[in-house]
């Protein structure tokens, strides 16, 4: 329960005549902290995990062992929980490293990187490659809490589920309405809870996401014919994050078409690499691939012959703007060959670092998403304007970080199921 004022009466039974847009208006004139108090941000203690530290130098993900208590989401062949770990949540002053009952030093038997809890071997360390070190430490938690009108009309306060990166709104009841929500961030004393007020539905998302744009698809689809439909891009489409493969978005998409063109033969096949960019499935001579040791090429992209190619690469936002051009002019210039249709895809987003933000409602200005919207217009090409979606989250209550399950840039599955209804808005005719 809250407690508010208003012409000097304080107290319980002032909130039962509160409405919301005399509430809104309230938040927008005072600190959210003088108007609710919400509790701090919670910690997990993780006692002895096992871990061998790495030659490598820890620097962010990339490198070094990750502390597995922080890593969330699923990686193909690694099962639930082996993406990378959830920057910004890590106690650094927690940690402690033994082997046995011998307790380590930092900067001497192990460094590690405090903002990603990655670990590796120290210049004159008591341990070898290869031998087993314990890490007990503690990380902090994100949580959205909600501020609801109950069905008798009072305005409470509900508490969410802590999580280590996607934590969700508290569940309502039957006849309660949500308000807003307050993001509870990393290490938060409870006074610097950031308000999100609901203004504005899913559905009122104004994205560039176009219709009647894949014509010989759609037709296919409608008669009943097979529809081969490639899924090409990076690790978000090959699945990084989502909690099952079934959850990935291009499966979805597929269980999607089917239901709605249960005659058709529907076949989603999936082509993509995670760390991948365009350009480097196209040219890999010159732009070579080093995320792993998977060879790239532009064969596997077309090898099922598709109908239909969907493009998605946030990573393509990294390379520069007049390779990109290049690229996808050449990109277009191939399936125009094999006569396959092509959708694509604006990124979903990524941390505020990676896009440039300084709040969670700042507009998406990366220069790449801005080339597919003109592509797009230009060429009259069919898009999923998937960032739009994401651009539109904070007006729902949503500060979309929550919707980062490796806290990077990798969606949980309520986010390959906004790729999912773009890709669907985009084949209606």
């Amino acid at each position: 329960m809250i407690f508010m004022q208003r012409s000097g009466e304080v107290g319980r039974r002032s909130v039962t005549w509160i409405n919301k847009a005399w509430l809104l208006s309230i938040i927008s004139c005072v600190s959210l902290a003088q108007v609710v108090k919400v509790k701090p941000a919670a910690f997990v203690t993780i006692k002895r995990d096992v871990i061998k530290l790495s030659k490598d130098k820890p620097d962010t993900w990339a490198s070094g062992t990750p502390l597995p208590g922080l890593q969330t989401g699923y990686r193909a062949g690694l099962g639930p929980r082996s993406g990378a770990p959830v920057p910004g949540a890590l106690d650094p002053a927690s940690v402690i490293v033994k082997r046995g009952h011998q307790h380590l030093v930092e900067g001497k038997d192990y460094v590690f990187d405090h903002k990603w809890g990655t670990f590796g071997i120290g210049p004159h360390s008591r341990v070898a490659l290869g031998d087993d070190v314990t890490v007990t430490y503690r990380y902090s938690t994100l949580r959205l809490d909600s501020l609801v009108r109950t069905a008798s009309g009072r305005i409470v306060l509900k508490e969410g589920k802590a999580d280590i990166s996607t934590p969700h709104p508290p569940e309502l009841a039957p006849g309660e309405a949500r308000i807003l929500n307050l993001f509870v961030p990393y290490f938060s004393d409870g006074n610097n809870a950031d308000s999100f007020p609901i203004s504005e539905s899913a559905r009122e998302a104004m994205t560039a996401t176009s219709v009647g744009r894949v014509p010989k698809t759609l037709t296919k689809l409608r008669s009943g014919q097979a529809v081969n439909i490639v899924c090409w891009g990076d690790s978000i489409t090959d699945g990084g994050d989502a909690s099952a493969p079934d959850r990935r978005y291009p499966h979805l998409f597929e269980e999607a078409l089917r239901k709605k063109f249960p005659a058709a033969n529907v076949s989603v096949t999936v082509v993509a690499a995670g760390g991948s960019s365009s350009p480097q499935w196209l040219y890999p001579e010159k732009f070579p691939y080093t995320f792993s040791s998977r060879k790239l090429g532009w064969d596997q992209v077309i090898a099922t012959k598709p109908d239909l190619v969907t493009i998605e690469f946030i990573n393509d936002g990294f390379v520069d703007a007049q390779t990109i051009s290049t690229t996808y002019k050449d990109v277009l210039t191939r399936l125009q060959a094999i006569g396959a249709e092509v959708i694509l895809i604006t990124p979903s987003f990524a941390n505020l670092d990676y896009m440039g933000f300084k709040t969670l409602r700042d507009t998406d200005s990366r220069p790449y998403v801005a080339f597919l919207r003109n592509l797009s217009q230009k060429n009259q090409l069919a898009i999923a304007d998937v960032a739009a979606r994401w651009q539109h989250l904070y007006k729902e209550g949503i500060p979309y970080i929550t919707l980062l399950n490796n806290g990077t840039n990798h969606p949980d599955d309520r986010g390959h199921q906004m790729f999912v209804d773009e890709l669907m808005k985009s084949i209606e005719p």
